[in-house]
């Protein structure tokens, strides 16, 4: 749920609604069925044994595939083109980013029955201020704040754990094929390859991963809630209705989070609510389980049916 106006377009062309899925795990392998309505949509099928990721779409009666080394492949381009946009950015304006970023996990106390499993909540919080000064040639620099205050609420069941054991040992099987080994020195590589260039913000996902492992049990529930919070120098700005780019705008490059038109209509929100609240919503998210069971499951669960057609998947 997309909070605003942005929330309002978002629902006008079809998001928002409920997403319905099924994940099935068996060994090395792992099914994931999606539901529109009651009808089967989608599968995605991971392989391990076989290093092969695979998407069957219902409605057409297609599928595609991809190895774990094609993927391999695709991640070090994504590394590179990400690597070469920002040195574009660096030679067009020379812009210089802060981070300020806290990390909270707190267990309430509070208790809640989920489908028939006892569960207790644990609060994360990730607080991350942004400083972003940017100068272009003969100009004087601009500089623009901005605080993104992320929320999850996690209702954990720590009772029975065979079918927690048998999902966590899937995902390190698959980790491992694909090159990445779950131990630190693997996650600090990984952090340093997609954070190169925000140091801090890598070392604070590590430590919200680090601190969601040590949990345990399986998260029945998780609410999450995305919010940007205007410092006071903005929010000032705006009562006095200055327009100018350093004290209106959300800046892009704080990890491309909104742009464009979105951008637009977050500014405008943000104007029209900052003389109520402090914080604008911008995505509050839901996940639930309504099923968790162990039972032995067919191999033909991880087939795809005969009669479908493989086809090369689509490209950018």
């Amino acid at each position: 749920e997309f909070g605003g106006t942005l929330g309002k377009m978002m629902k006008f062309f079809g998001a928002g609604k409920p997403i319905n899925s099924v994940d099935y795990y068996k060994g090395d392998q792992k099914r994931s069925d999606t539901f529109d309505g009651e009808k089967l949509a989608s599968t995605a099928i991971i392989d391990i044994d076989r290093e092969l990721f695979v998407n069957i779409d219902h409605k057409r009666q297609e599928y595609t595939q991809m190895t774990f080394e094609e993927w391999r492949q695709m991640f070090e381009q994504t590394m590179k083109d990400l690597k070469q946009d920002q040195a574009q950015e660096e030679s067009e304006t020379k812009t210089d980013v802060k981070w300020d970023i806290k990390v909270d996990v707190k267990e309430t106390g509070a208790k809640e029955q989920i489908e028939g499993r006892p569960t207790d909540q644990v609060i994360i919080t990730l607080d991350v201020n942004t400083t972003v000064t940017a100068q272009e040639e003969g100009k004087a620099p601009e500089t623009a704040k901005a605080n993104l205050i992320v929320t999850s609420s996690q209702w954990m069941f720590k009772g029975d754990d065979s079918a927690q054991k048998e999902m966590m040992l899937f995902s390190l099987k698959m980790i491992k094929k694909l090159g990445i080994a779950p131990d630190k020195a693997s996650m600090q590589q990984m952090m340093h390859q997609v954070f190169e260039s925000y140091p801090q913000l890598g070392a604070a996902m590590e430590k919200l991963q680090k601190e969601s492992d040590k949990l345990g049990g399986v998260a029945m529930r998780v609410e999450s809630l995305y919010e940007s919070k205007a410092d006071p120098q903005t929010a000032q700005a705006m009562k006095e209705g200055k327009k100018d780019k350093e004290s209106t705008e959300i800046p892009t490059s704080v990890g491309g989070l909104v742009g464009g038109l979105g951008k637009k209509m977050l500014n405008k929100q943000l104007e029209k609510k900052q003389e109520h609240k402090d914080r604008t919503t911008l995505l509050k998210s839901k996940l639930e389980v309504t099923d968790l069971t162990t039972s032995s499951l067919g191999s033909g669960l991880f087939e795809i049916p005969a009669s479908y057609k493989l086809v090369k998947p689509q490209t950018k």
